[in-house]
């Protein structure tokens, strides 16, 4: 096997493991490897124990009762993500010139191409880990389902101006012998949260925590992913997700291409995940714009110089208004719209 340098050498055919070339992928920052995937084996299965029975007090040389819980396993599908690049002869002999052969541009453009290729596998391995479809009901699962809708996980209902939610999704899953490790969301998620205030208008997260470049909450690092789903929290339980992984496999060829005078580079990455204890995770919706129109029930055209037509264009721009505070001003929109419409209608008559 060869080691992880060698892969921007672009050697006809070598490996690496993943975790030196990714370490910054979802599967590992999150998850609990529980073993490794070769070629295209499509499944690993990890035993674990059902139920866990609770031990027992027993006297000097008496007799300690036989368990009556049986193991189970874990099927780990995998899925074996891929892609390949075309350059061009005169990139690779332009960062062969800037590793010092002949005078270049000191710009290592091979390496580029290449950390641009592995940024591709981390955000398509992260989007399938967090978002992959459950299987359609009655058909097999062939592929491993997302974390934020993985079947049984605690639905901890919607975020609106409090972060109550949160502390509830933490509180169940503890109930349930779980042990919470952090939150995954993407930016725009962060974003919202950050922004909310309370009813005296002050921010419900402290600015110390927004500056901070491991923001927590509750305890709970924060982890930031743009590839997790819009307006969706996941409270993880690393411990829980049981993961496997494959190496690195990068190849090369310079026949496909010939007529073209360029290479070809192909990287694949297998991993798959599960987790026996859906109930160890929760996953939260955090409220959005679009929510707040949708309970609110405010007009969908947000043209026009009415009060409340700004108030519309206002909600889709900004995040800071609690639910109440939106439902009072339009309230007050509403109100100074008929007092508009009762003026005009006596200036008509004057």
């Amino acid at each position: 096997m060869a080691a992880a340098t060698a892969l921007p050498g672009f050697g006809s055919v070598s490996s690496a493991p993943a975790k030196q070339i990714i370490p910054d992928a979802g599967v590992f920052a999150q998850t609990t490897i529980a073993g490794s995937v070769q070629g295209d084996s499509p499944s690993l299965y990890v035993p674990y124990i059902g139920t866990h029975t609770a031990a027992s007090i027993v006297a000097e040389g008496a007799a300690i009762n036989e368990s009556d819980t049986k193991p189970l396993e874990l099927a780990i599908r995998t899925q074996k993500v891929a892609v390949l690049n075309v350059f061009s002869n005169e990139s690779g002999a332009q960062s062969a010139a800037s590793n010092g052969n002949v005078g270049g541009s000191g710009i290592d453009v091979v390496g580029m191409l290449t950390d641009g290729m592995k940024k591709t596998i981390i955000d398509k391995a992260n989007a399938i880990l967090w978002q992959n479809h459950a299987p359609t009901e009655g058909k097999p699962e062939t592929a491993p389902t997302g974390l934020f809708n993985y079947p049984g996980i605690i639905q901890g209902g919607n975020i609106t101006n409090t972060l109550d939610p949160i502390v509830d999704a933490i509180a169940s899953i503890s109930t349930n012998g779980g042990a919470p490790t952090g939150l995954v969301m993407n930016y725009g998620v962060w974003a919202y949260l950050l922004k909310l205030r309370d009813a005296e208008g002050r921010l419900i997260i402290s600015p110390d925590v927004a500056n901070t470049p491991t923001p927590a909450l509750f305890g709970l690092p924060v982890h930031l992913d743009g590839m997790a789903p819009d307006g969706k929290i996941l409270v993880n339980s690393i411990g829980d997700v049981y993961s496997a992984t494959g190496d690195i496999n990068i190849a090369r060829t310079d026949d496909r291409y010939f007529e073209r005078d360029s290479f070809g580079v192909r990287l694949t990455f297998r991993f798959g995940w599960g987790v026996p204890y859906p109930d160890h995770l929760a996953v939260i919706t955090a409220m959005t714009n679009n929510d707040f129109d949708t309970i609110m029930h405010t007009p969908d055209d947000c043209k026009g110089d009415t009060m409340t037509a700004k108030l519309n264009r206002a909600k889709l721009f900004n995040s800071l208004a609690s639910q109440s505070e939106l439902i009072r001003l339009e309230a007050l929109c509403h109100i100074a719209d008929s007092l508009d419409l009762i003026a005009a209608e006596h200036r008509e008559q004057e």
